[in-house]
């Protein structure tokens, strides 16, 4: 069943990291946005990952959006929420099928 457009109802800034060099040497990292897209964010409750018996305590949210052949969704990247961050812990691309992407992310606070 494909994604609803009524249910895309956040921007979620797609985030890859780069790596520099400081003025002192010092390796320094920062995220350049790769794409900003409609989704869904859904915070998950733990019934709802132990239910899928799966070891990720830490995972907080499912994010849902349209599969893009110009933006790859991996670990190495994160989502943008507003203020607040997401580090991916998978993506799936759903049933194969390049029509959906089903994200569990962790929060970072603090």
């Amino acid at each position: 069943m494909p994604l609803q457009a009524g249910k895309l109802n956040h921007r979620v800034a797609i985030q890859s990291s780069t790596s520099a060099q400081g003025a002192t040497g010092e390796p320094t990292k920062s995220w350049d946005t790769d794409a900003t897209v409609w989704a869904s964010v859904e915070p998950i409750a733990g019934r709802e990952y132990f239910a899928a018996q799966q070891v990720a305590a830490d995972v907080t949210h499912r994010v849902r959006m349209r599969y893009r052949t110009d933006v790859t969704i991996t670990p190495l990247k994160r989502l943008l929420v507003g203020a607040r961050i997401l580090e991916i812990v998978s993506a799936l691309n759903i049933a194969d099928g390049n029509a959906e992407w089903e994200i569990l992310c962790r929060e970072r606070v603090g």
